[in-house]
């Protein structure tokens, strides 16, 4: 598994819709927004990448799911979402 930009990420914005989403490093940039778009909201969800990735791991060790049913369901799509972000699955 590669790993990411250290966490926590932020962002910072907007001179003219341009926003910048920056690791917990110095001059370390995870990306550039620059759109006429939800440029915020999209530098919001991912600054948030790194935190959403760990609680969902964390939710997975700590979660046993039924064999069937929604929680099984929600626990499959926890897992699927961990591997496309951690380039594991095939939905990388």
């Amino acid at each position: 598994m590669s790993e990411h930009s250290p966490a926590p990420w932020m962002w910072d914005g907007p001179p003219h819709n341009i926003h910048v989403v920056q690791a917990n490093a110095p001059h370390m940039r995870v990306c550039f927004l620059t759109s006429n778009g939800p440029t915020e909201a999209n530098a919001r969800l991912i600054s948030a990448a790194p935190d959403l990735l760990a609680a969902l791991r964390a939710m997975v060790d700590r979660w046993e799911p039924d064999t069937e049913g929604l929680d099984r369901v929600m626990w499959e799509n926890a897992c699927a979402a961990i591997d496309k972000a951690t380039g594991q699955g095939s939905g990388a």
